[in-house]
């Protein structure tokens, strides 16, 4: 940001939970189509975009500098229903032991 002349003003700070900090895509166009209705933050996904998709994930999940809402073609939202706070990682159904 600084390169650009520009300065943060107030902190973005995304405070992970246990399970119910998932971030959705709902980006349609075509370089974020790939993303879309998968978990960006939290979940298994995210790690494995962390790792092979780093800078497209980057993208997808920065703010608009100037506006500080969505960039340009990408939408993020939060994950919303019991699927936002069904599973920790791919597998593990959190709420298996209260249902037995």
């Amino acid at each position: 940001m600084k390169a650009r002349g520009l300065s943060a003003t107030h902190p973005v700070i995304l405070i992970p939970g246990v399970i119910s900090t998932g971030l959705e895509s709902w980006s349609t166009s075509p370089d974020y189509r790939a993303f879309f209705r998968e978990k960006l933050w939290g979940g298994f996904n995210m790690i494995s975009q962390v790792t092979f998709n780093k800078e497209k994930w980057i993208s997808a999940m920065m703010l608009d500098p100037v506006t500080g809402l969505d960039p340009p073609n990408v939408k993020i939202r939060a994950a919303e229903g019991i699927d936002a706070a069904s599973s920790f990682v791919q597998g593990y159904w959190i709420w298996f032991g209260h249902t037995n």
